[in-house]
């Protein structure tokens, strides 16, 4: 007995020290995209930054419908077969990459299609770029962000963690950056288009970088062994985690969505965009300390119950590093949060009561991502799927009630609210059906 404990102890203090480095990698990752949107809404008019804002977030929207649920079932799957059956590994991780390559060609087909009934439609064809919303754009840039996502699932279901968030949440944001500011010193006015250039040059040097790692990452008979297919059983699980990751994903963009709509000062819809971007950095620790044990929720729980006791302590131990480091992060934005905003523009100086606002509610639902990856994985992907929908009728409601008279204040309180309710929903139905119960959780 205790063996055993001394075994998960060991355990859970190797994953808290790999939580730490993924916390710091987080915080990294933050001030790399921090320092994304600041140059991005530097370059840009607040207007056309608002629309770049909505575009890259249409981007992360559409992504997971593109690609079917392979994105949420290679973590859920992947590990099960990892190194047991080899032939079922090769088989599903084949099955996928036909699914994003025939998803990658409708993605290119749709959007020229678009462009093309646009064009024959315009009246004035010089005025084609005024008419052309620029989400269209997002299904051009798609393919090359549906490989390097799922080059990065699968490098997280075999234990990569590192390589792949550093790559996918730093060196990608790096190469983007620096590229727009090559263009910017050679052109007059930078312009959205540029930034789209940018984008896809980075998403194709991933994918080159990822994809020279991520096959000798592989078991060594991954070449040579035949694979064997479940495609029955991969279809429906890929299916239901699609509909819950398609909801989940477009909550992030509703506001955006309805502000735009609602909201007569086009202003503001760059300036939620810098308040999502500085308030991000909770959700960026969050997810950096997610990385540690998403790949194992699968294989912890069964029939309802955990059988992986290292599973709570691990999750125990990066539940307070994240309350420690968001903690300070709230105080900072609570103090100086007006400062912050500066950096993008004095014109964004205005939004400092709606980033204190989404930053507190944020503060308070910092499990919300976790309490849904375990019920994602765990089983209960349709009772996730409803759980989503409620709170996209209900951040509806709020937006038509709130955004016209109080605009962006309106936009952070329905925002903010509707993340606590799901996140306070998937606790409940976390500790209710999978009787789990940890600190925050």
């Amino acid at each position: 007995m205790w063996i055993r404990e001394h075994f998960i102890n060991e355990k859970a203090q190797s994953s808290s020290n790999k939580a730490l480095e993924m916390t710091v990698l987080g915080l990294i990752a933050f001030a790399v995209t921090y320092v994304f949107n600041v140059v991005v809404a530097r370059l840009m008019p607040i207007e056309e930054y608002g629309d770049f804002s909505v575009m890259f977030k249409v981007l992360w929207v559409v992504l997971p419908f593109f690609m079917l649920g392979t994105n949420f079932s290679m973590i859920k799957i992947f590990p099960l077969y990892i190194d047991k059956d080899n032939s079922h590994a090769k088989g599903f991780y084949k099955w996928n990459i036909k699914l994003i390559v025939i998803s990658s060609i409708i993605s290119f087909a749709l959007g020229i299609g678009v462009v093309i009934t646009m064009y024959l439609l315009a009246e004035d064809k010089s005025m084609l770029d005024s008419i052309i919303h620029p989400c269209v754009y997002a299904l051009f840039i798609l393919p090359f962000f549906m490989v390097v996502f799922f080059q990065r699932q699968t490098l997280t279901a075999i234990g990569k963690l590192r390589y792949a968030f550093f790559h996918n949440e730093i060196t990608l944001y790096v190469i983007i950056v620096l590229t727009m500011v090559f263009i910017a010193l050679f052109v007059d006015q930078f312009s959205f288009y540029y930034s789209i250039i940018a984008i896809v040059l980075g998403g194709v040097v991933i994918t080159f970088f990822q994809g020279l790692y991520l096959p000798k990452q592989l078991p060594r008979n991954f070449k040579s062994i035949a694979p064997k297919y479940d495609t029955i059983k991969w279809r429906n699980t890929s299916f239901k985690m699609l509909l819950s990751g398609v909801v989940g994903y477009f909550l992030s963009a509703f506001d955006l969505l309805f502000i735009e709509i609602l909201c007569p000062e086009e202003a503001d819809v760059g300036m939620f965009s810098s308040i999502l971007a500085i308030a991000g950095i909770f959700w960026v620790v969050e997810g950096a300390t997610n990385q540690i044990v998403t790949p194992s929720i699968s294989k912890s729980f069964k029939d309802g119950k955990i059988i992986d006791l290292s599973f709570k302590k691990k999750l125990n131990k990066m539940l307070w590093t994240r309350l420690a480091i968001t903690s300070v992060f709230m105080l900072a934005i609570l103090f100086f949060g007006h400062r912050i905003l500066a950096l993008f523009g004095d014109e964004y100086v205005e939004g400092r009561a709606g980033l204190i606002i989404v930053s507190f509610f944020l503060f308070l639902s910092l499990t919300h991502r976790m309490a849904n990856k375990i019920l994602l994985y765990g089983g209960y992907e349709s009772l996730l799927t409803k759980i989503f929908l409620s709170g996209l009728i209900l951040n509806a409601i709020l937006n038509f009630i709130l955004i016209p008279p109080l605009h962006l204040v309106g936009v952070s309180i329905s925002f903010g609210f509707t993340i606590l309710y799901i996140s306070a929903i998937s606790i409940y139905f976390v500790r209710k059906k999978l009787n789990f119960r940890t600190f925050w959780l």
